[in-house]
């Protein structure tokens, strides 16, 4: 997994990385896409800062499963390596870190969007409405 860290460094520092075909044999290497090897690269290379409570921004980016709550309100319920489970208008989600932005809200800020958000998830009407909305 390093070595492919390793690789895709290179890649965006000197925009090229030449690989002897002897040395991919010997290592038994597939070929990675430049997207995977990113994506391996943000993961080692990424540490959660997230803290429970903290209130953030979801950013869609490109996962499909958070279409329709960009830009929503998340509490980071739990944080884990490399993703965060957060509370959204539609209930728990487990999101990459990628896929989150802190508001950097102050205490106080923090605590009144908890508020908000546990009184409007306690509404029964909303909450049906949520479920039965039409998608």
């Amino acid at each position: 997994m390093f070595a492919v860290a390793d690789v895709y460094k290179n890649l965006i520092t000197n925009r090229t990385q030449i690989l002897p075909t002897s040395e991919m044999e010997e290592a038994d290497c597939k070929v990675l896409t430049a997207k995977i090897a990113k994506d391996i690269a943000d993961r080692t290379s990424v540490t959660n800062t997230y803290q429970i409570g903290e209130v953030c921004q979801i950013l869609v980016k490109d996962n499909p499963e958070l279409r329709g709550k960009g830009g929503c309100w998340a509490i980071v319920s739990a944080v884990n390596d490399f993703s965060c489970s957060v509370r959204i208008w539609d209930g728990e989600h487990t999101v990459g870190l990628q896929h989150l932005k802190s508001y950097n809200y102050l205490p106080a800020e923090g605590q009144q969007v908890r508020e908000i958000s546990d009184r409007k998830s306690s509404v029964p009407l909303y909450n049906w409405l949520e479920m039965n909305k039409t998608q």
